[in-house]
């Protein structure tokens, strides 16, 4: 049974100035994704056409959509919205942004996540504006947070959900000297600290000069308050858990002084040492430690690894992703091995602590329109039949959902119909 949440109104959490009289909603993708998922939200979210690179889907109609080559992206004629169906949701707009320039981009869906959190995030941004806050500097903050990342229109309420879970924190943010006065003034109430620093002028792959500097910069700061616990986080990120718990149960007491935990989302098993550095927690001297690395000479293209990730060829990936770049130097000035993924595991077994499911973290950059809820079960099971009593209404909407629907029984049995 597919249930559906959320709603084309979110766009208005990342880009609340949108005018979405004035845009052409468009999709980008035409491949599983699309074909399994977009039969759920389609009644709440009408495309103008979706996007596909690949040239065997041009001219195709699905669900009711054409499917058109990004050469007809450029030819748009007004302003659009581009809505990703697609796993690889940060990678795609990352090439949008490449190819196209700033352009308004979403994610369609997340599936079977945490519907209940999303609504919540709703529930905060919607109250946003009417909430006041009196900033009182907090004395011997147990740990800091360093946000680090351009200021986005969604910034501000990031900065404000941190600090309202965490008010006896010391919340630092390091950002650039570019970034307009008026986002920066939104900032400054959820702010104990707000560094801007110059940008490198070499960024490195995937930018990553950028949090090289900015990371090294706010930790410091830190340190130099004497605080002994850091939390690293990014200007687009919503923490959600406890960092409490997490200090309790891995470095309190003195211990695991040089570990550094981890967040799991973003992490690729199979590829050497790519272990996400977007969430880390730890001893303010370990963190700062691991980010006293050297800043890259030269930036990677990003067609090039593209190319070898989608050639599967995973040694490759590890020496252009940053993840791995950043990890393995650290592996290097621990004196561990750093090349093989054998030796990537080996490194984590000894240094990093897994942060989930203490502490994780929500993207606004990465939102999506809707959570899609599924249960792929063929059959009643004890938990659906008590359903039938208790939740009727999710039975008749997936009625009409299914009898509105071109499914085939193959979908059935490919558990594409939930």
């Amino acid at each position: 049974m597919a249930i559906v949440t959320g709603g084309l109104y979110r766009i208005f959490q990342k880009y609340p100035d949108l005018n979405l009289d004035e845009c052409t909603i468009i999709g980008w993708g035409a491949g599983q994704f699309f074909r399994d998922y977009y039969p759920s939200i389609k009644s709440y979210l009408t495309l103008s056409h979706t996007i596909c690179p690949l040239s065997e889907n041009h001219g195709k109609i699905l669900h009711g959509v054409e499917v058109v080559s990004p050469q007809n992206f450029l030819e748009r004629k007004t302003p659009c919205l581009v809505v990703i169906f697609s796993n690889q949701v940060s990678m795609i707009m990352n090439q949008i942004r490449d190819q196209f320039g700033d352009i308004p981009v979403v994610s369609a869906a997340d599936i079977n996540s945490d519907a209940a959190l999303s609504l919540e995030v709703d529930g905060f941004h919607s109250n946003f504006e009417y909430i006041r806050y009196t900033k009182k500097i907090p004395e011997n903050p147990l740990f800091g947070i360093v946000v680090q990342g351009l200021i986005c229109d969604y910034t501000p309420q990031v900065l404000a959900w941190n600090k309202f879970r965490y008010p006896d924190s010391y919340q630092c943010m390091v950002t650039w000297d570019h970034q307009p006065k008026g986002l920066i003034e939104k900032c400054l109430p959820w702010l104990d600290e707000l560094e801007l620093v110059k940008q490198p002028d070499v960024l490195g792959p995937f930018l990553f000069n950028t949090s090289i500097r900015s990371c090294k910069i706010g930790l410091q700061k830190i340190s130099d308050k004497n605080i002994k616990y850091a939390v690293r986080t990014r200007s687009d990120s919503l923490l959600i858990g406890s960092i409490y718990s997490v200090l309790e149960k891995y470095f309190t007491r003195s211990r695991n002084n040089s570990k550094i935990a981890v967040s799991l989302g973003f992490a690729w098993k199979d590829v050497p040492f790519h272990f996400s550095d977007r969430l880390m927690v730890g001893h303010t001297e370990a963190l700062l430690n691991a980010w006293s690395m050297s800043e890259f000479d030269s930036s990677t293209d990003y067609n090039n690894f593209q190319g070898k990730y989608e050639n599967n060829d995973l040694k490759s990936v590890s020496e252009i992703a940053p993840e791995s770049l950043f990890w393995r130097d650290v592996a290097a000035r621990l004196s561990y091995p750093n090349e093989k993924l054998l030796d990537s595991y080996e490194f984590a077994r000894d240094f990093l602590l897994p942060l989930d499911p203490l502490l994780t973290h929500k993207s606004m950059k990465l939102l999506s329109l809707f959570n899609i809820q599924f249960n792929n079960n063929l059959c009643f099971d004890e938990n659906s039949w008590s359903q039938l009593y208790t939740n009727f209404d999710d039975y008749v909407a997936h009625s009409k959902f299914i009898e509105n629907s071109d499914f085939k029984l193959r979908d059935l049995l490919a558990k594409k119909i939930g």
